[in-house]
């Protein structure tokens, strides 16, 4: 028989899945957008590697192109990262809502962050990145500089890339928010367990 205090297993479940999925996203944006892609575009120039084939097409590919390559290949790995975080961040919000009589204002606005945050990743994952790949194996060099690059593909690929990487640091901002909001709610909880 359960105490008044014992919290319910989904309850548990439902925060462990939360932070778990909530960390899991935040680090795999970070890990990219600090570690990742800088990292790929500054040492492939200054080391100069270039490829004779790219995708199973031959050619003569600079360092700009292997880089974006390379970042393309690790983004859909992120991708595929975040996609579990989002997963497991809204099984474990959909499970902390279970037995609830009422909707604590914590939750939700955790639940409009969560719902705001699938939805970006919804639109750069699933609308923009598959878009922007046709464009990558269209154009296939991105050797020249952008401004230099007269191609209609190479114009429409880099305003995509500007979408995607807004959108994705919005996911960021709005999942730091997330966190501080989810410390409010175990700081809150804390202090209604002692008194």
């Amino acid at each position: 028989m359960r105490t008044q205090h014992e919290t319910p297993w989904y309850v548990r479940v439902g925060r462990l899945l939360s932070w778990s999925g909530l960390v899991l996203w935040l680090g795999a944006l970070i890990a990219f957008g600090y570690a990742v892609a800088p990292l790929h575009f500054t040492l492939l120039k200054e080391i100069g590697t270039s490829a004779q084939v790219i995708d199973g097409q031959p050619g003569s590919y600079g360092p700009r192109t292997v880089a974006g390559y390379l970042t393309g290949a690790v983004l859909e790995r992120i991708r595929t990262l975040e996609f579990w975080g989002a997963a497991a961040l809204a099984v474990g919000t959909a499970l902390l809502w279970l037995g609830r009589r009422h909707r604590p204002r914590w939750l939700l606005a955790r639940s409009l962050f969560v719902g705001l945050m699938v939805g970006t990743f919804a639109v750069y994952a699933g609308a923009i990145a598959p878009q922007m790949e046709a464009l990558r194996r269209e154009l296939r060099s991105f050797d020249l500089p952008a401004e230099q690059d007269k191609r209609p593909a190479r114009a429409q690929f880099e305003r995509l890339h500007r979408w995607y990487s807004r959108l994705a640091g919005a996911t960021l901002v709005l999942g730091i928010s997330l966190l501080g909001l989810s410390g409010l709610d175990t700081h809150a909880r804390a202090s209604r367990r002692a008194s």
